[in-house]
């Protein structure tokens, strides 16, 4: 293990006496001595490593100046994950050790809640607790006995605690344990995982910066490590530009398994260049804040060199994204320097991120290409059926390029969901898929040789994603479980309407300037993107194909009832998961399996418009009608489920009857007028249907109250024309199925 990996595994390591204090609840060791103990006895590292690496651990609340320069960095870095505060030993009548994590949501909506602790699970979503709930030792324990499992199986003496291979396990089992336990007014809401990165991503950083030819910090001074004023960091974000287009104008020519391998390449296109540009900048995983949503954020140091190295990187990328795709994606990056004070104040930190979106935003106007742009381009082929571009030529049943042929075919390996490797290649060598400089092939559990290969290879394993699995191993993405291979098959040929949703977080801006740090900042979009990348896809009804899902927002399409089930199930979970802190809000548009798909993404977008126009948010518009709070949307489906009850003995031109004039009221309310002339009628083509055998049933009595209310309850009919319109909708795939 070199020396640079070494500083850093001690930062992502220093606190882990924390767990080992909350089980002993011994008062003679503090967690620098537990610690240190546990690594001194770990057999995965050799004697000199260990013993560097449990020095730095058992010093790491010492004054940093009375310390040499490694343990200094550690110190300081791990002062600056913390918003520069003073950690004390956990003392009986200072720190309850029983303290469970609060959701870092609580700091968007200010809801009091806490998680049980538990390591991350596939099909298991924590639910945020009201009320009190105290940790135990046992519970610590068996978070301790997982920790050790895993790390001690890193057998391969070449991997064995390198920092990005340890990174995977202490994300599994401490994601939910509380950094700290001090009793205060505000609530512990920073994991022990999320200090942990943050520390190690730091220490990485200052590492770069101090150190000298031979790649060593010793003749740096201590004054100049723990300067808060130096700009020792450089914060680099990259986002893409041109998304919807890339996703979203493709013709309906494979579409299903093209937008499967289109929503797949721009995940993977911005883990691959945060990947190469920590290589590029000699970093760790650790250092990467983010990835999702189509950009990432990296802490790195500020150097001309540095700059140099991100500069010419994203050209690079740029470059290639212009030859592959012309002007329909571009990545546009800044960076700005931050000096160690920032870290911790909020109003700093605020000023310094909005002038890096101010910079990314002034580049993707811009659009910096390089003086390939002005090149002339060889045309030769046929126009691509699916982009619309030239070099196309037959495939199956379809004249395509290059490019889209290979998205078509990465779909088609990606379909069915299941544990899925994706493994860059050496340099040399095909894959599946190109990304920049990489090239990444698909694996499938059936490819025993290839995945045993990349066990067996630390050059390879250090490229490996898993994909539906919380292994220790970097987790890309999440994929539908369906088989269906095209809209007709999710249709069943044009039998069943299809559904496309658009749903996102609400006022996440706003959420992310009420964060207190560093810290704070890189926890909300890590339990973001755990929700959204992770734990979504359980949340799905089977054959519903989740185009893009990540970072705070989805895309998704369907048959329009399983989407719409999806996202209320998606809406309660996700109000658990936060404790009801954060809304969501979303929109679903329902069209034929030959409606263009930009078409569709477009009105699901106009419905999603439609939710967050509603005062608070935190809303549902269902095929253009209008906006609704979920509260009143789960009213609504009440009456959809009475109407199902009941629908053999309604008969459809009742419900359409109905609906028609309920349709009219909503319509003349909006305009300003109360249309009083409608309820008498109303109220006469209930009674007309009203028979003796209906007034028997409990569902008629309830539908009848809706539909006839009380005066000082008239204001609910205003949007009673919805479960309406979804059971018209019902009725008629029904009668088509028949």
């Amino acid at each position: 293990m070199e020396h640079f990996e070494r500083v850093v595994t001690a930062a992502l390591l220093h606190d882990i006496g924390k767990v080992r204090f909350r089980i002993r609840r011994t008062r003679d060791k503090t967690h620098q001595n537990l610690g240190a103990e546990w690594i001194r006895k770990e057999t995965y590292l050799d004697e000199d490593e260990r013993k560097e690496i449990a020095d730095i651990i058992q010093n790491h609340h010492k004054n940093p100046k009375e310390l040499y320069p490694d343990a200094a960095i550690v110190v300081q870095a791990d002062r600056y994950a913390a918003g520069e505060r003073e950690e004390e030993v956990e003392e009986e009548g200072k720190w309850e050790i029983g303290t469970p994590l609060t959701p870092i949501f609580f700091y968007v909506g200010g809801k009091e809640c806490v998680y049980p602790l538990l390591p991350l699970e596939k099909d298991k979503i924590p639910e945020a607790k009201t009320g009190r709930i105290t940790l135990t030792e046992d519970d610590y324990e068996r978070i301790w006995k997982g920790l050790n499992r895993e790390i001690n199986e890193i057998k391969n003496p070449l991997l064995r605690a390198g920092p990005d291979f340890i990174l995977p396990a202490l994300e599994k089992y401490l994601t939910f344990v509380p950094s700290f336990t001090y009793v205060k007014e505000t609530p512990t809401a920073i994991s022990l995982f999320d200090h942990l990165k943050l520390t190690g991503a730091l220490a990485g950083a200052m590492y770069r910066y101090f150190e000298d030819e031979e790649g060593r910090i010793s003749r740096t001074g201590v004054d100049e490590i723990v300067d808060r004023e130096k700009e020792i960091f450089l914060l680099v974000r990259g986002d893409i530009s041109g998304v919807q287009q890339f996703i979203y104008t493709i013709t309906s020519k494979k579409a299903l398994v093209n937008l499967r391998g289109r929503s797949f390449f721009l995940e993977l296109l911005s883990h691959h260049v945060a990947e190469r540009l920590i290589e590029e900048l000699r970093l760790t995983r650790a250092n990467i804040l983010f990835v999702g949503g189509g950009g990432f954020e990296i802490i790195a140091y500020n150097t001309p060199e540095a700059v140099e190295k991100v500069e010419d990187y994203m050209k690079k990328v740029n470059e290639w994204l212009y030859e592959k795709f012309g002007v329909s994606l571009y990545m546009a990056w800044g960076y700005i320097p931050l000096p160690g004070k920032a870290l911790g104040e909020r109003e700093l930190l605020e000023e310094k991120v909005k002038e890096l979106h101010e910079m990314i935003e002034r580049r993707k106007i811009r659009r910096e290409y390089a003086p390939k742009v002005f090149e002339p381009v060889e045309i030769r082929g046929d126009e691509c059926e699916i982009c619309r571009r030239r070099n196309g030529r037959e495939r199956e049943e379809v004249t395509a390029c290059d490019v889209c042929w290979r998205f078509i075919n990465t779909g088609k390996t990606l379909k069915g969901g299941g544990e899925t490797m994706i493994m860059r290649m050496p340099e040399g060598e095909e894959g599946d898929i190109e990304v920049v400089d990489g090239a990444y092939r698909v694996i499938k559990e059936e490819k025993k040789d290839i995945k045993f290969k990349a066990e067996q290879d630390p050059k390879i394993l250090r490229h490996v994603y898993k994909i539906n699995t919380f292994e220790p191993s970097p987790y890309l993405y999440a994929m539908s479980p369906s088989e269906k291979g095209s809209f007709e098959d999710i249709s069943e040929n044009g039998k069943f309407s299809l559904g496309t949703l658009r749903m996102d977080v609400d006022n996440l801006g706003r959420a992310f300037r009420k964060m207190e740090s560093l810290t704070f900042y890189s926890s909300l979009s890590r339990f973001l993107n755990l929700f959204f990348k992770y734990w979504l896809i359980p949340l799905c009804e089977k054959d519903v194909i989740v185009v893009y899902s990540g970072g705070d927002d989805l895309f998704m399409v369907g048959r329009w009832e399983d989407v719409v089930k999806s996202a209320e199930r998606i809406k309660d979970v996700f109000e658990l998961f936060t404790g009801g802190n954060m809304g969501l809000s979303g929109g679903v548009f329902i069209s034929d399996d030959h409606f263009p798909l930009y078409r569709m993404a477009e009105n699901a977008g106009e419905g999603e418009h439609m939710a967050k126009n509603v005062d608070g948010k935190d809303a549902f518009c269902f095929n253009l009608t209008e906006g609704v709070k979920w509260e009143e949307w789960k009213k609504l489906r009440e009456v959809v489920d009475i109407l199902e009850e009941l629908r053999k003995d309604l008969g459809n031109t009742f419900i359409y009857n109905i609906y028609t004039i309920l349709r009219k009221w909503h319509e003349r309310k909006k305009k300003g007028e109360t249309p009083w002339r409608l309820l008498p009628y109303l109220a006469y083509v209930v009674g007309r249907r009203e028979t003796r055998k209906l007034q028997e049933k409990e569902e008629w009595r309830k539908l009848r109250n809706h539909l006839v209310p009380s005066f000082d309850e008239i204001y609910k009919l205003d949007h009673l024309y919805i479960p309406f319109m979804y059971m018209l909708l019902k009725t008629r795939e029904t009668k088509e199925e028949r």
